[in-house]
């Protein structure tokens, strides 16, 4: 007998206990800051077992449905050893579900595969044979948390940039009551000077750290109290810490404040019991950016895919 039940709600809390990984992008939490209209969430249960296998939440957008709305990654999180045949199952139920509203497209931003790379292989199998396209992979890059220092996997560029900075009394620390607004002053002068654009304002930022205080983090590098580096951190859970929006100020430059700072970003997560440190992606949609690739890559860096699905109805 096929134990499997999908279950639909506008709760993102699974109904009985998960047995798959859980990121804080698909916590009812983060799920109400995406967007004024609810999320509608997909549960797979295993009726024998009473679990909850499998979670997928998404949002109606343009005539379809997506997931995420407004994050770095949302997608299927799902049970390691979920069997392919129930993954079909959960993904028939939700098409069903989208075709009898009418939807065009069912669009799903998955993980960076490191996460979880049997499961993502799984479900990329599962996808493609259900007629989903991959609308583009991105390259995210990662640093493997495990004691050892990240100093020993440096290329000699990057490691001369660290010692360098060491030598010159920079300082790694946590910012604890971070001032939001300088924060993102310092960030959006660093993202002007490489004109890239920035995609939160300063209230929204504030609004992040304040609504995840245990979560979102500020970490600087300073040198004789000057602001040097800057990178906003999200626990995603309590095995992977997300990095993002790392900034810096021009007149440090020769130092390479950057290399400094995932120093000690590495270290800390270390201390802090984390696994993965995910450095994000170093392309935009699919097209690399190649010296950020390289500035990664040098830091120690690996690469794994963070694959885009799309079903056109």
């Amino acid at each position: 007998m096929f134990p499997y039940e999908v279950f639909r709600s506008a709760s993102a809390e699974p109904p009985l206990t998960a047995r798959f990984e859980r990121f804080l992008f698909n916590e009812p939490r983060h799920l109400r800051g995406q967007s004024a209209d609810e999320a509608t969430t997909f549960f797979l249960k295993n009726r024998t077992a009473g679990t909850t296998e499998a979670r997928l939440s998404v949002f109606g957008r343009d005539g379809g449905a997506v997931s995420p709305m407004r994050a770095t990654f949302g997608g299927i999180e799902a049970a390691p050893d979920v069997p392919a045949a129930a993954l079909d199952f959960f993904l028939e139920s939700v098409e069903t579900w989208a075709r009898a509203r009418n939807l065009t497209a069912l669009r799903l931003g998955q993980w960076p595969a490191v996460y979880a790379p049997g499961l993502a292989e799984r479900l990329d199998d599962v996808l493609k044979s259900r007629g989903y396209e991959r609308l583009f992979a991105d390259q995210n890059q990662h640093l493997l948390v495990n004691g050892e220092p990240l100093e020993t996997r440096m290329h000699d560029p990057a490691r001369r940039k660290l010692r360098k900075a060491r030598r010159a009394g920079y300082v790694f620390q946590k910012w604890e009551n971070p001032d939001w607004a300088e924060a993102h002053r310092f960030i959006r002068a660093a993202r002007d000077r490489k004109n890239l654009p920035l995609s939160l304002t300063a209230p929204e930022l504030q609004r992040l750290g304040e609504t995840f205080p245990d979560e979102v983090g500020v970490f600087t590098v300073r040198v004789g109290g000057a602001l040097a580096a800057l990178g906003v951190t999200i626990r995603l859970n309590a095995r992977v810490l997300y990095h993002f929006l790392p900034a810096d100020a021009a007149e440090f430059l020769p130092f390479s404040p950057t290399v400094f700072l995932n120093a000690g970003l590495h270290e800390w997560a270390f201390e802090n019991g984390f696994e993965l440190l995910d450095l994000g992606i170093s392309t935009k949609l699919g097209v690399p950016n190649e010296g950020l690739l390289r500035f990664k890559r040098h830091l120690g860096a690996q690469v794994s895919a963070k694959v885009t699905y799309v079903k056109n109805f």
